[in-house]
């Protein structure tokens, strides 16, 4: 692995309907509530996460974008200003790099393919 000067920046990213940013501390709940969902998490681990473990998912994106350059985004709808979901780029131990999209809900999901969208 080549030595990076760490960086914190994050890109917004912004469609005609979604604005990708960097996670927020005020991102908790939200986060919580959709890694609390088992819609979410059937196919991630099978279980829904603790409030702990949720809490090493938004430490561990900060991480990703400073020390590696590229990470998730929350994803926010542009017109009701609210986070539904998370879109990104994961490196694993694996030495993988994949594109993840977790949207809030099932509902939100189906409204017009916003992970697909926000992965374009």
């Amino acid at each position: 692995m080549s030595s990076r000067p760490i960086s914190q920046e994050m890109p917004i990213v912004e469609t005609e309907r979604l604005i990708l940013r960097g996670h927020r501390l005020d991102d908790f709940e939200n986060c919580l509530a959709l890694w609390a969902d088992p819609v979410v998490t059937r196919y991630i681990g099978g279980k829904p996460f603790s409030a702990e473990e949720v809490w090493a998912r938004l430490l561990r994106y900060v991480g990703h974008w400073t020390l590696l350059g590229f990470g998730f985004w929350a994803i926010e709808d542009k017109a009701a200003g609210s986070f539904v979901g998370e879109l990104g780029f994961a490196e694993s131990i694996r030495k993988t790099i994949r594109l993840c999209a977790s949207p809030k809900n099932a509902a939100i999901a189906r409204r017009g393919g916003l992970s697909t969208k926000g992965s374009r």
